[in-house]
């Protein structure tokens, strides 16, 4: 009988990954995660973006519950002229162009739906007779009727900053959308008045806004629709009142009324009430975060304030519940291309949606490829930013007497 006998100093063979394999495993995990990671980013954008159409679905709620109670949409902005107004203008501030109208106690439609979206006790906060950012002493400004326009009589902050106690700083979810970078909620706010008129208006601390009233389209937009929809066109043919939207600037004008529902002749689910307008107070073009540079010298319409051509054009105004310029909101239109900015009324523009967010050119999303829009029937789209520029003036309208089909958008 054969007896195998082991020989204790063999040692056992050990079994492992060479340093081949160990990285081919590495690669194969890394591929994975390579294709795995953008369904990912999908997946949250693809939230993000329900999140933003319910953010409209719940402005457009508030906006109806207030058309129940008034008989009519909250008005863009109003005015309230004060005792000695038009004498105290003059001295205190050079005119605006607003004329008479003018004065620094206004107030906007996003600050009128709030009672209506569960942000009461910021609403009540809000004193109707003085500006948002009261009570504050403008004395320092130049005229002394300062402190009775601004209806103030709180502590003497002189020009500078409105502090964060202000109902104007409250951080409103319903008005944020989560695509839209950034930096601080609320942020320092440099109203476009301020261009115009300096220190008429102050900074002061805002809660942010990615929505916007579309009071028209106006300047270089306007001129491209007039171009492909011809003179024969019932929006071309009547005139300003056949471009305004709903949250328009007829304030301006004495006797006129906001708008009811009555009012929109060409339907309410084919009229925009509000749309997206994300991302400010940064500046973006094309979803690349960067100045834009101001083709001329002196003052323009797009608030390009007296600097030098080649001089970076750094201040983007609006972005806040609170603010003048997410209410009187034209649309002008841009290029595709930086850094032209094309806005007058010579002009013709070809891009109104994601070209930039700079205040009174574009609508603007976060969204890859759209834009979200709330129709006056309280729905909310995802619309293409390759939309016809007639169809996207006609939903604009809500008396152009032009036809939109819902196929068309």
């Amino acid at each position: 009988m054969n007896v195998v006998r082991r020989n204790p100093a063999r040692r056992k063979s050990v079994s492992g990954f060479t340093l081949i394999e160990l990285l081919v495993v590495i690669a194969i995990i890394a591929v994975l995660i390579a294709l795995l990671l953008p369904a990912v980013q999908a997946a949250r954008e693809a939230a993000r973006r329900t999140q933003c159409r319910n953010n409209l679905r719940q402005i457009g709620l508030a906006a109806h519950n207030y058309h129940d109670v008034n008989q009519m949409f909250p008005p863009s902005f109003l005015m309230v002229l004060g005792p000695g107004h038009s004498q105290c203008w003059c001295a205190c501030a050079p005119a605006t162009g607003f004329n008479s109208y003018t004065d620094l106690n206004i107030h906007v439609w996003g600050e009128r739906l709030l009672e209506f979206m569960e942000a009461n006790n910021v609403y009540q906060r809000i004193c109707f007779r003085g500006p948002i950012w009261a009570p504050n002493n403008f004395t320092c400004c130049g005229g002394a009727c300062y402190k009775n326009i601004l209806n103030s009589g709180g502590p003497a902050c002189g020009c500078c900053t409105v502090g964060l106690t202000r109902p104007a700083a409250a951080v409103i979810p319903t008005y944020v959308c989560p695509s839209a970078p950034r930096i601080t909620n609320p942020y320092l706010e440099v109203p476009s008045g301020n261009e115009l008129t300096p220190l008429a208006y102050p900074q002061y601390w805002a809660g942010a806004s990615d929505y916007t009233a579309v009071s028209c389209y106006c300047g270089g937009l306007l001129n491209a629709y007039n171009y492909v929809a011809g003179p024969c066109d019932p929006q071309v043919k009547g005139g300003l009142r056949g471009r305004l939207g709903v949250l328009n600037w007829t304030p301006f004008q004495t006797g006129i009324l906001p708008v009811s529902i009555d009012a929109i002749t060409d339907g309410t689910s084919t009229t925009i009430l509000v749309g997206e307008l994300a991302g400010r107070p940064l500046l973006f073009w094309r979803g690349v975060n960067t100045p834009i540079f101001c083709p001329t010298t002196g003052k323009s319409n797009l608030g390009c304030i007296s600097y030098a051509p080649g001089v970076p054009y750094v201040s983007n105004s609006g972005g806040c519940w609170a603010c003048f310029d997410d209410a009187y909101a034209g649309l002008a239109g841009s290029t595709f291309n930086p850094p032209v900015l094309i806005a007058s009324n010579t002009a013709t523009a070809v891009c109104f949606i994601n070209c930039t967010n700079q205040d009174l050119l574009n609508l603007y999303s976060f969204h890859p490829g759209s834009c979200g829009l709330l129709m006056c029937d309280g729905s909310a789209h995802m619309v293409s930013e390759n939309i016809s520029i007639v169809t996207f003036c006609r939903l604009i309208t809500f008396q152009g007497r032009s036809v939109v089909t819902d196929s068309s958008f």
